[in-house]
């Protein structure tokens, strides 16, 4: 059964904390261009996606997913909404603090934009301190090496090709995030739309573990 924090009533959250495993999991996405094909909510539909894959197998509560996230460097797209580290930092630490208050045993934070980790990381970090409460943060990028499907179901993986699961994540605006926002969003990419990226060797990177620097 997935229970969703804001269609809970207090009550039931006490239940809850008193009587299950006490985990909760924080979707964090962005609101960004993801070029003429897809969404400006990409980020946010695969973050919450594949957040309530993991709370049902976990038993855990899912919390609304924060919808704004580190996206300085597509400020000049239109629609854009960025938010500047410290002001991320902070937001995350103030909602955690929030989870480690009522005391949950574990804080999840699963983010659909691999721009958010720095700030979210110094955030949630913050909050952790002196607390009993285990806070844990993950890009679902880096778990998703042939295994989406298995979280979020076969409909995630329709637009993915097999050309693109050989670079792990396969970047802004590629077939994998897409597929996964399409399957939470039905409609919302516009395949008629894409342009075939050119692949090089620094697409090849994406699948090793190195964090983006960004421009700003």
């Amino acid at each position: 059964m997935l229970r969703e924090l804001d269609r809970m009533t207090f009550d039931e959250v006490e239940t809850y904390l008193k009587t299950g495993p006490g985990i909760i999991i924080l979707p964090l996405g962005s609101t960004e261009e993801h070029g003429t094909h897809g969404p400006m909510g990409t980020d946010t539909f695969a973050a919450r996606k594949v957040s309530r894959g993991v709370a049902e197998r976990l038993d855990a509560i899912l919390a609304p997913a924060v919808p704004f996230g580190m996206c300085f460097d597509q400020r000049h797209f239109k629609g854009t909404i960025a938010l500047k580290p410290s002001a991320y930092a902070f937001l995350l630490k103030e909602i955690c603090q929030n989870f480690i208050r009522d005391g949950y045993r574990l804080v999840l934070g699963i983010s659909g934009h691999r721009g958010n980790d720095h700030a979210a990381l110094c955030g949630l970090q913050e909050a952790a301190y002196d607390s009993n409460t285990h806070v844990l943060y993950m890009c679902y990028q880096d778990a998703n090496r042939g295994r989406l499907a298995e979280v979020v179901g076969p409909d995630a993986a329709k637009h993915i090709r097999p050309e693109d699961m050989k670079y792990g994540a396969d970047g802004h605006g590629g077939s994998i995030e897409l597929s996964v926002a399409e399957a939470h969003a039905h409609d919302s990419v516009r395949m008629d739309k894409r342009i075939k990226p050119d692949r090089g060797p620094a697409d090849m990177l994406r699948s090793f573990p190195f964090k983006s620097v960004l421009n700003i």
